[in-house]
């Protein structure tokens, strides 16, 4: 049996997991450079330096996906609002 499902519901969900993500990765910014100041190993910031930038690449992803997600509700929306529900 298919289900209606309201697409704005998960792109607002995906915003708000997006917004969520962004945070943390202010948090971590904040972190490696706390390490840096505290005189962490060059190990270890080394590391993390570059958990970050995967983190990054990853939320730049994340981002294009919602944004191409966003510019598909958005075309739909315009073609014809009342077929704006999708059938999962």
């Amino acid at each position: 049996m298919a289900v209606l499902k309201d697409p704005s519901s998960d792109l607002s969900k995906a915003r708000r997991h997006f917004a969520e993500a962004e945070r943390r990765l202010a948090e971590q910014r904040e972190l490696l450079d706390k390490m840096r100041r505290d005189g962490d190993t060059a190990a270890a910031l080394k590391v993390a330096d570059e958990v970050l930038r995967t983190f990054e690449k990853t939320l730049e992803a994340m981002k294009g996906h919602l944004e191409l997600e966003e510019r598909a509700h958005e075309a739909l929306n315009r073609t014809s609002p009342t077929l704006n529900m999708g059938i999962v």
